[in-house]
């Protein structure tokens, strides 16, 4: 007769466990500060190509104010992206939409327009392409991965068409370069106005996620589309408004690119979607959706920020630099299977 396993035993099993849980939670809780702090000892010891100490300059107070002034434009995207990571989906085309309507603005620029409307038009850019994207996977039911891969050629295509060859210039003296400089005029702002207009935003787009019908629906459409439907939920109109708002910030995130490089290159943000994707990811957003908070996914855009920074104080190359990226990206990955391992054994 097979002999039951003795119960002080299957208590300590079971004892064990939940330390286990409790244990791969609070790990996972922690993941993001353990990674920037990993990075920040990495390049606090590092030296550069000349042999001086990268921390002489990386952990200093301007470097942070620089590193301040670089996270708003991964912020904006990362802020699109988590937008539709939680609906479910993905958008490999954000680069293509941030540059496209980097361009649009330039162009309009250029034509002696205001900035007031060229930021309109890049606004309006991001959103249709947002839109287009969020028809084809909604009411037709394509996969957001072949939608969005699609439209990073007609985007690509797009900006070339517009802006020619050689990428546009823009003129001096726009206000929006006060927005993303490191040193404001305005001393006690401390770091970038632009650093405290994405964290308003932010904050707002969080109590709208949190406490509206929308936000509620875009959750619920992300961890279970199939449940979402039957409890009435217009699964099709929540992720299409998703894509069109990602879309709108991939926008928002190509005219600040823009006016950091004072230029609209139709070659510009070539792989930051990688970035946005990351920096969700890192900061808690789950792929394939239904979990995360917005702040966590601005956390994980200063690490994104903060390793990039890092990369360029150490000299490297930028194929090192792209294969350091790459890697991270690669873990991050890895992170996030960890993670949802972890969801499903409890």
């Amino acid at each position: 007769m097979k002999r039951m396993p003795h119960a002080k035993t299957q208590r300590r099993k079971e004892k064990a466990a939940r330390y286990a849980m409790k244990l791969r939670a609070v790990l996972n809780g922690l993941a993001p500060f353990l990674i920037l702090l990993g990075i920040l000892g990495l390049f606090a010891l590092l030296p550069t190509p000349e042999g001086e100490p990268v921390r002489h300059f990386f952990l200093s107070g301007d470097n942070f104010r620089l590193v301040a002034s670089q996270w708003i434009v991964i912020a904006l995207g990362t802020v699109g992206m988590a937008l539709i990571l939680l609906s479910g989906g993905i958008d490999l085309s954000a680069g293509a939409s941030a540059a496209l309507a980097g361009v649009v603005a330039a162009m309009l620029l250029g034509t002696g327009h205001s900035l007031s409307t060229a930021l309109l038009a890049a606004l309006i850019t991001g959103g249709v392409i947002g839109a287009l994207n969020g028809t084809f996977v909604a009411t037709l039911g394509v996969a957001p991965f072949l939608v969005t891969l699609g439209m990073i050629g007609v985007a690509r295509g797009a900006a070339r068409l517009i802006g020619g060859a050689a990428p546009i210039p823009l003129a001096d003296g726009l206000w929006i370069y006060d927005w993303t400089a490191p040193f404001p005029a305005l001393s006690w702002l401390k770091i970038a106005p632009g650093v405290w207009v994405v964290l308003l935003v932010a904050g707002v787009l969080a109590l709208v996620l949190r406490g509206t019908v929308f936000g509620r629906h875009l959750y619920a459409v992300g961890s279970n589309e199939t449940a979402a439907i039957l409890c009435g939920v217009r699964t099709r109109l929540t992720k299409g408004i998703a894509y069109m708002l990602g879309g709108l910030f991939f926008g928002l995130a190509g005219a600040v690119q823009m006016a950091t490089s004072r230029q609209g290159d139709p070659a510009a943000a070539s792989g930051l979607e990688l970035d946005f994707i990351a920096a969700a990811v890192i900061g808690g957003i789950k792929l394939g959706g239904g979990s995360g908070h917005l702040f966590g996914a601005l956390f994980g855009a200063l690490i994104m920020t903060i390793l990039r920074n890092g990369c360029q104080q150490a000299g490297w190359p930028v194929p090192m630099q792209q294969i350091v990226i790459g890697l991270a990206i690669i873990a991050v990955v890895g992170l996030d299977q960890w993670r949802r391992r972890g969801t499903a054994s409890r």
